[in-house]
């Protein structure tokens, strides 16, 4: 059981990469259709995947819901990891703990959704180029060139989170490598020296700093 809890993270990141290559193989012209890549795609944990199961376009205003699902979807880990420096601010160690198990299940069908929102559709079923009727794959209201008014904040968010998944989110996770292993670069770096007073042999673990010693009990 614990066993499953700790690759549980693992498996999911897994799944979501097969479902993302998938979906992007079935872009290309010799695409092959996997019909269990819809029912795999709830498992990328994004608002637009969610409001396609629930089928919420139905119930509401489409391009509202659609609108709100693809701006939003970049949106909410980061919002999440915010909330974790927040956290951290208040509590040393315990935002960068609840950060470490939000990324593995959030930060793929984030980064998927962000490459979506800035993604265009330049081509038909046919492979015939659209021309100036080219349209944004997330929003497809939009044409691929619009800039004003819901286009400017289209591009805004996608940028942003661009920048956040992959550069500001990869820079972040190795800093915490990095004091990490400088953290624990001292306790690896001992040796054992051996004195003795009054027919008294005393082992003790020393560091390569020379600057705490502890004694080893027989």
């Amino acid at each position: 059981k614990r066993l499953a809890v700790l690759e549980a993270p693992v498996l999911l990141e897994m799944v979501q990469l097969w479902t993302v290559l998938s979906r992007l193989g079935q872009r290309s012209e010799s695409g092959r259709r996997l019909p269990e890549v819809p029912y795999l795609a709830g498992l990328q944990l994004t608002l637009d995947d969610f409001q396609a199961s629930l089928s919420l376009q139905c119930a509401f205003d489409a391009q509202r819901v659609r609108t709100v699902a693809a701006i939003s979807s970049p949106l909410l880990p980061l919002f999440l990891l915010a909330c974790c420096a927040t956290l951290e601010l208040g509590r040393a160690g315990l935002g960068v703990n609840v950060a470490l198990k939000v990324l593995p299940f959030l930060f793929i069908g984030g980064a998927y959704s962000t490459a979506n929102l800035l993604s265009c559709q330049f081509e038909d079923g046919d492979g015939e180029s659209l021309g100036d009727f080219a349209f944004r794959k997330a929003l497809p209201q939009l044409h691929c060139y619009d800039r004003d008014g819901i286009g400017f904040w289209v591009d805004v968010v996608g940028y942003s989170s661009a920048l956040a998944y992959g550069v500001l989110i990869p820079l972040g996770l190795a800093s915490l490598l990095v004091r990490q292993s400088l953290a624990l670069q001292e306790a690896r770096l001992f040796y054992a020296a051996a004195s003795r007073e009054h027919h008294v042999l005393e082992l003790r673990l020393k560091t390569m700093h020379g600057d705490g010693d502890a004694a080893l009990e027989p």
